[in-house]
């Protein structure tokens, strides 16, 4: 009998290792409008809406989600979007804003405020610190903000930091999906067109599907990922059953 529920103790740890491994998306929901009244917190701690980032139709906004404290991926994607903006006509603060989501509600606003120090001075342009702001909110409004612009994302608390995949959105500045940016390196030429599209009302193309994604496991990383894990989970639960099954049967009055 130990042996069958240390048996399905590993079944289940296969299985749940296996639901970390599936991969995550960035789905493109380009033309939908984002809820501009969610609540957030910006990086000093003042309680903002989302809205008072888009008070200009024409005043587009790289909503850029991921979290402070990751030091992989999102510092990569926070220094691509830097090399690409950096040689703009456009003016972060005046043609266009920044705006940097948390996923994680735990947030320091020390740590955000920091970051965008950091930014600001890497950006090096007079009048830029309105241009940028990094929010974070509650788990439910973090949660129907990045459900809204496509980005998925998980807690693993094994490690204890968020696995999602890297790019940024340009969002008008009436609230509507324009375009997306994905990856962690960027023309600066095709965010410049971007941005005037947007400022224009025009909704852009879909992106090829070739996403970064940041995590501490090693997902596989074969076309045949997703079945492979499919077949994975099915395997496992075929045995539990098995096992179960077994467990009755041995119960049974002889």
């Amino acid at each position: 009998m130990k042996a069958v529920l240390v048996s399905l103790l590993f079944l289940g740890a296969v299985a749940t290792a296996a639901d970390r491994d599936t991969p995550l998306q960035f789905q493109q929901r380009v033309g939908n409008r984002i809820s501009l009244d969610l609540s957030f917190r910006d990086h000093t701690g003042r309680s903002v809406v989302l809205g008072e980032y888009f008070r200009d139709a024409g005043r587009p906004v790289l909503l850029v989600p991921g979290y402070v404290r990751c030091e992989m991926l999102c510092a990569a994607l926070s220094d691509g979007l830097l090399r690409a903006i950096q040689p703009l006509r456009q003016s972060a603060g005046r043609e266009f804003q920044v705006l940097y989501v948390s996923v994680d509600p735990h947030e320091r606003d020390e740590a955000a405020l920091q970051k965008k120090r950091t930014w600001v001075k890497r950006y090096g342009r007079l009048g830029c610190d309105d241009g940028v702001a990094y929010l974070r909110g509650t788990p439910e409004n973090v949660a129907q903000l990045m459900h809204e612009i496509g980005f998925e994302y998980r807690y693993d608390p094994v490690t204890g930091e968020y696995d999602h995949p890297a790019g940024f959105v340009v969002v008008s500045g009436n609230g509507i999906i324009t375009h997306y940016q994905l990856g962690v390196a960027f023309s600066a030429r095709e965010v410049e067109e971007a941005l005037l599209q947007s400022q224009r009302g025009t909704v852009g193309r879909l992106l090829e599907r070739f996403l970064l994604v940041c995590s501490r496991n090693q997902p596989i990383r074969s076309p045949y990922g997703e079945v492979v894990m499919m077949l994975l989970r099915a395997m496992a639960c075929g045995v539990m059953i098995g096992l179960v099954l077994a467990v009755k049967a041995r119960r049974k009055p002889q």
